[in-house]
């Protein structure tokens, strides 16, 4: 690798930015509703929709605020239709849940011929819908004279978007060829098609598969439809900074103009509202995916796969955790400040412990720092290693794990975007996922991310002042043991919660909320106060130097619990989690059962009989630091009494990997299981892959195992929650 970064990186930055990935614009927002066309509540039959097309194969149903389609009839595609209005370009959105397992298809028809008055083939439509065998949403069209529906591109939906077990929001905009998709609000696909043309009506379809069993029914059901005639594009109305809404994604200023941005930016990527641009083509692809930004290269040809929030910034300073996947540890995890064209400052470190930086100018390397190997760098599949990149003036600064590797003075780049990006050097691909981003943004006075604060009006200065609450704008929001983004993290709150105010810094950017958890600081960019920041009866925090993020985390978090449990995740953020090479399982965050707070793990298994090798077990790695010696962990698990045996990995301080057990599953429902962290134990307790034969502490969380105890097929479901490390 060390010959590499001189010779190909210069190259595969200027290819990137001369033909990025796919990625140069943000995600397109949903269109502005105009008039109501269509509304159906599903409370009235005789308002709703009429069987139309397959109806002799089909039963429509319509009650309780829900519409029904549903059919036994193999390979085949049902469709309800609404009689008015016929229109060309139209917005639907409609709630959509399968209600069984037999589902090829199903979602909305539009700029359709009335299917009822057809004759032969005589009859046309288009189809946008949801296919949940292989979770991604489809472009159909039917034509006069086929017979079967034309496929005409799908798009993989994000895991986090891709169950319609519950209702789901299905938002499709037509407008001229353009056809759009969103999912709960989400962008997740876009076609063009200029085909059927003419004003048409709008309904529903199912799909049956050719395989279904006689005795099974296929069963799609809707929820409130809207139909909207697009609004006409007007220009929005000029705003204030302190008008704009916080969370409104930034607006990337006209090249020459001063950088757009100041204040705090964060994202755990518990969503894709960050900005972040998103997408794929032939040489990578950039994903949100169970709470975290993944970003994965293909080098048919060396290209940086890169991704960027949409801010400028002249002088930012921004952390995050990097985690290596999968592939090839021949790699570069960057991130990229003051990017501007085809140039930017690029800091480097890899899979396999080297790191170097580059000044690109007009695609060109003019300045390098070349690759050297260090052991600061974590190395090996599934470990987080937390990078930082500091663009400040002339000082560009670079460090992994809290070690400063690279301190430049230059004044060549002035201002541009910032982010990370990931290349894979060997002609394989890398994958690497991101999270926990955090930047300090200190250039730029008129943001549209400043404070939200609205001072109320002037009145009668002798009356009491109201008490104080800040209201979160943005879709979660971390709260933080300081007033600043360095701090460490101490709880989360979500958007619309009402949080009172004890305390504020000087300059009113951070404020101190009582959460009905704990107690912390949020910045005041993505909240909105109910008053001036003097209500909150309290003296100013003086302005002090924030810690350094190590040193903020240890005043935050004791090196070693003396007694009791202490949290190792609770699953309310749930990180990235790599399954290994067994495929017999998934494990996402779910909000269908939780011990505790909103989330839990949920594990999906699903066993074939007779596995070779007696591989009849799955693996989900991350890496979580554990501190002190605990005696045991401790894991709220939600039974399916399959008897599986519930095994966790950690790894102790000599790298050695440990598989400790919490036990077979023999409960249903909630219970509290125990791995006692004693190598002494009878199997399934081993070090893998060593000979070990104690514990060097302190520990990490290397894995969660689920391990069937016989070769016969099973198939279920588990939920985790609140796992804890126990000190005696």
């Amino acid at each position: 690798m060390r010959f590499l970064l001189t010779s190909v990186l210069c190259v595969f930055l200027a290819t990137a930015l001369t033909a990025p990935v796919a990625l140069a614009q943000a995600d397109p927002e949903p269109r502005p509703d105009g008039d109501l066309l269509l509304a159906d509540d599903f409370d009235d039959a005789a308002a709703s929709a009429l069987a139309s097309y397959g109806d002799e194969w089909m039963t429509w149903e319509v009650a309780g605020g829900v519409g029904t389609l549903s059919s036994s009839s193999a390979d085949n595609e049902l469709a309800a239709q609404y009689p008015a209005p016929a229109a060309t370009d139209v917005l639907i959105e409609v709630d959509l849940r399968f209600a069984s397992d037999q589902v090829e298809g199903a979602g909305v028809t539009f700029r359709g011929s009335d299917l009822l008055q057809r004759e032969d083939t005589d009859w046309h439509y288009y189809h946008v819908g949801v296919r949940p065998a292989t979770k991604a949403i489809e472009l159909g069209r039917l034509t006069e004279g086929l017979t079967e529906v034309e496929d005409l591109g799908a798009c993989k939906l994000p895991p986090s978007r891709s169950n319609f077990a519950d209702f789901r929001t299905l938002r499709v905009e037509v407008v001229g060829p353009e056809i759009l998709a969103f999912v709960d609000g989400a962008f997740v696909c876009e076609w063009s098609d200029d085909v059927l043309t003419a004003p048409g009506l709008v309904g529903f379809y199912l799909g049956v598969p050719e395989d279904i069993s006689s005795k099974s029914v296929a069963v799609v059901e809707f929820a409130r439809l809207r139909v909207y005639a697009p609004a006409a594009a007007t220009p929005p109305a000029e705003k204030t900074p302190t008008e704009q809404p916080p969370t409104e994604e930034p607006t990337v200023p006209v090249e020459g103009t001063p950088a757009a941005a100041a204040g705090p930016f964060e994202d755990d990527f518990a969503d894709d509202g960050g900005g972040w641009r998103l997408g794929e083509d032939d040489s990578g692809e950039v994903r949100i995916e169970d709470g975290a930004l993944i970003v994965r290269n293909l080098t048919t040809a060396p290209v940086r796969t890169d991704t960027s929030p949409g801010v400028k910034a002249a002088d930012v300073d921004f952390e995050v955790d990097v985690t290596f996947l999968d592939g090839s540890d021949d790699n570069w995890h960057t991130l990229f400040c003051r990017r501007e064209e085809r140039s930017d400052y690029a800091a480097s470190f890899s899979a396999d412990g080297y790191y170097g930086t580059n000044l690109f100018v007009d695609g060109e390397s003019v300045r390098r720092q070349e690759p050297v190997a260090t052991d600061v760098i974590i190395q090996g599949a599934g470990e987080i290693n937390h990078a930082r990149l500091a663009c400040i003036g002339t000082q560009i600064r670079f460090w992994v794990n809290d070690t400063l590797l690279v301190d430049w003075t230059d004044d060549t780049l002035a201002a541009g975007d910032f982010g990370v990006a990931v290349s894979s050097m060997d002609g394989e691909y890398s994958e690497v996922a991101f999270d926990n981003f955090v930047a300090d943004i200190q250039d730029g006075a008129s943001d549209d991310k400043q404070s939200s604060t609205k001072e109320q009006p002037a009145g009668d200065q002798g009356a009491e002042a109201p008490a104080l609450e800040a209201i979160v704008t943005a879709a979660t929001l971390n709260v933080r043991g300081g007033p600043g983004a360095t701090y460490a993290k101490v709880g989360t709150v979500r958007k619309d919660d009402r949080l009172p105010v004890t305390d504020y810094n000087a300059a009113c950017t951070w404020v101190k909320v009582v959460t009905p958890t704990t107690e912390g600081w949020v910045s005041t960019g993505y909240v909105t106060l109910t008053g001036p920041c003097g209500a909150a009866g309290a003296v100013a925090t003086p302005a002090a130097a924030e810690p350094t993020r190590a040193a903020a985390q240890a005043a935050a978090t004791p090196a070693a619990p003396v007694a009791g449990a202490a949290m190792v995740t609770d699953f309310e953020s749930f990180g990235t989690w790599r399954r290994g090479d067994e495929t017999w399982g998934e494990f996402v965050q779910s909000g269908e059962q939780a011990y505790a707070g909103s989330y839990a793990g949920k594990l999906t298994y699903d066993f074939p009989a007779n596995i070779p090798g007696d591989r009849n077990y799955v693996v989900f790695l991350r890496t979580i630091p554990i501190a002190g010696s605990p005696d045991r962990l401790e894991m709220q698990v939600y039974g399916d009494g399959s008897g599986s045996f519930l095994n966790v990995w950690v790894k102790d301080a000599a790298a050695q990997v440990w598989q400790f057990s919490f036990g077979p599953i023999t409960h249903t429902g909630w219970k509290q299981m125990t791995a006692p962290l004693d190598p002494s134990l009878d199997w399934p307790v081993q070090p893998i892959g060593g000979s070990a034969s104690t514990v060097a502490f302190p520990v990490a969380l290397n894995a969660l195992v689920l391990d069937y105890p016989t070769d016969k097929a099973a198939a279920g479901t588990i939920y985790f929650d609140d796992l804890k490390a126990h000190y005696p």
